[in-house]
């Protein structure tokens, strides 16, 4: 292949790049990593290493006989990219980074609990100690102004142990308020530890919790008369509510964890593993499985079996996003490959939860080339036709879908998915003109007749057309083809199964259940089993339908809430109703003008001004 294919190649590749921050690695054909990078936007900067002015650094030119895969990682912003790329590198040692960066690390603060007075100190390095760190920062400055937020707000020690025992006088900060004295004694253990409390509350994120307890505090020395405490408890108040943001990657403990997520897409799953060292994401892995057609709960189960049998190293907590019904098994069976007790839990708390995010993004987007493959949606539709007794598997499928609030503001929407992907040129809008009242019924009627008419007229008509809804909306869509002479159209609706079941008081109820399918000549629906591909399919176009409708409802909804209040009043038409909202901003502002402001608009006399605001609900 010459140079020229090669970049072609590469560039076709680059389209199922995410167009998201994050970081990528560059790997040789034996898989080492040649060069780690961090981007705003993944695809764009990669596609500059391919395109026809290219990369000017030395190392680019050398891709072409090097580069066997690209690996990336979407993060939140830009600083997850920065921290991110920094422990990979490190870890990694890529070629190509080594001389284009120092190794200085980032700012941590640490605490050392064992400490009598402990003290909030700047670090670079993780210690293998049982101290508490926190970050790190990309920022020096921003790991500075946070260590002087806590000092200043929470009154800690800055002075080393050293420093402390030969003091005999408080420093100068205890005379600006910003330390609490333990060096001079004028403090005891047990009230700097009250400080210390708020102090770890704060550095953890826990900002509701800490308000809390700083509002109870504040609380109880009003009441005992001590009010230059309780000023200083409303100032650590607010300085909270101002905290410095934490950043995402970086769990506020040490630990080494595991994070499991997954995503679906018929029977095929993809599963992202990230990995948190010494509090630190170290990296990731991903895995494509085919031909699960089994419940999330299960795959997952049987994933952890598979990633750990296979030799991974398994650390001391495991976070999965879903219970597993074999969980104190699995947790004995970890435990005996690790050689020492090993958990596995949901996210208990914030940073966890956004790390198992991450990891669930990843794995959606390792997804997303399935649902593009061709021979997958081609097997999708094979199948789907196969059950339905269709005459040959349908390319083009469309879906219509109804959507109104009480009958008000009827909408209806139309998607499209040719060979298995969205057809956003196909994509349709309808505003339902002719009812009136909450019908559903004749809305869908008058939205497949505009629908197929147009199909008529222009030749256009899809290879199957589902509607959202049992044999009432499929008997509406046969109605319409018959008026309309339209012969051989594959129709279905797809509804879901309501099973009969006893409330607690005996009474029947109606739970959902299977998707099912409606066809045209049958009494019976077709079920379509979960976890299959071809209700896979059915699934994600009646959804991008039911989304499509309900985005263009809120639309039309929101404009009319805009301008209801104003419609109706005699002398207010469209230009004048345009002029009062363009000078005032809302409805509301309106309404609390006096009748001398409206009376200043071109065209509103005093008597239409009060006219306007008597009908706002005014008395004047």
């Amino acid at each position: 292949m010459s140079e020229h294919d090669d970049s072609i190649s590469w560039s076709r590749k680059l389209q199922r790049i995410p167009a998201e921050p994050g970081i990528y690695l560059m790997r040789d054909r034996q898989g080492e990593v040649l060069y780690i990078g961090k981007a705003a936007n993944l695809r764009t900067r990669l596609r500059s290493y391919f395109g026809r002015s290219g990369d000017e650094r030395w190392f680019v030119a050398l891709l072409d006989s090097l580069l066997g895969e690209i690996e990336t990682i979407v993060v939140a912003n830009e600083k997850e990219a920065l921290l991110l790329e920094n422990t990979l590198i490190k870890k990694h040692r890529p070629r190509f980074n080594v001389k284009l960066r120092d190794d200085k690390a980032f700012l941590l603060l640490r605490l050392d609990l064992a400490q009598p007075f402990p003290r909030l100190e700047l670090v670079r390095r993780i210690a293998d100690d049982q101290a508490r760190y926190f970050g790190p920062f990309p920022s020096a400055r921003t790991a500075r102004e946070l260590a002087r937020l806590v000092s200043r707000y929470f009154r800690l020690c800055t002075c080393s142990p050293g420093a402390m025992a030969r003091r005999s006088r408080p420093c100068l900060r205890h005379a600006m308020g910003q330390c609490s004295g333990a060096c001079a004694g004028l403090i005891d253990r047990e009230a700097y530890a009250r400080e210390l409390q708020a102090a770890l509350l704060f550095l953890e994120g826990r900002k509701s919790e800490l308000i809390v307890l700083l509002q109870q505090r504040m609380q109880e020395a009003a009441t005992g008369l001590r009010f230059e405490d309780a000023a200083r408890l409303r100032d650590q108040i607010r300085a909270v509510e101002r905290a410095v943001q934490r950043q995402h990657m970086v769990l506020a403990h040490q630990g080494d964890q595991d994070f499991h997520a997954l995503a679906r897409a018929g029977d095929t799953v993809a599963f992202c593993t990230l990995f948190l060292r010494r509090g630190l994401v170290s990296g990731q892995q991903r895995t494509m499985l085919g031909g699960m057609q089994f419940p999330d709960e299960e795959v997952l189960s049987q994933y952890i079996n598979l990633f750990y049998d296979a030799g991974a190293e398994v650390p001391p907590l495991v976070v999965v996003p879903l219970p597993l019904e074999d969980l104190a098994a699995k947790e004995e069976w970890l435990g005996e490959l690790r050689g020492a007790k090993v958990r596995v839990v949901q996210p208990r708390r914030s940073d966890q939860q956004r790390l198992l995010e991450t990891a669930a993004r990843n794995a959606a987007l390792a997804l997303e080339p399935a649902l593009q493959d061709a021979g997958r949606q081609q097997e999708a539709a094979r199948r789907l036709a196969e059950r339905l007794g269709l005459p040959a598997p349908p390319r083009r499928i469309e879906c219509v879908d109804i959507s109104a609030f009480h009958g008000a503001q009827a909408v209806g929407s139309l998607a499209a998915f040719t060979d298995g992907r969205p057809d956003k040129a196909r994509y349709r809008r309808y505003r339902i003109r002719t009812v009136q009242g909450a019908d559903d019924f004749a809305m869908m009627r008058e939205l497949l007749t505009r629908r197929l008419q147009r199909g008529l007229r222009d030749g256009d008509l899809p290879d199957l057309l589902l509607v959202d809804g049992g044999k009432g909306q499929l008997g509406v869509a046969e109605q319409v083809a018959a008026q309309l002479g339209i012969g051989g159209l594959a129709l279905a609706g797809l509804a879901k199964s309501r099973a009969a079941g006893l409330r607690a008081d005996g009474s029947e109820a109606l739970e959902h259940g299977d998707e099912r399918v409606f066809l045209p000549g049958r009494s019976e629906a077709v079920p379509l089993p979960p976890h299959t591909p071809e209700r896979h399919l059915l699934e994600r176009l009646r959804d991008e339908a039911h989304r499509f409708a309900v985005t263009y409802h809120r639309g039309r909804r929101g404009k009319s809430t805009l301008r209801s209040a104003l419609d109706g009043i005699p002398g207010v038409g469209p230009a004048r109703r345009k002029q009062l909202l363009q000078r005032f901003g809302s409805v509301q502002a309106v309404r609390a003008a006096s009748p001398e402001e409206l009376s200043r608009l071109p065209g509103i006399g005093p008597a239409l001004a009060e006219r306007i605001l008597r009908a706002l609900g005014r008395q004047v």
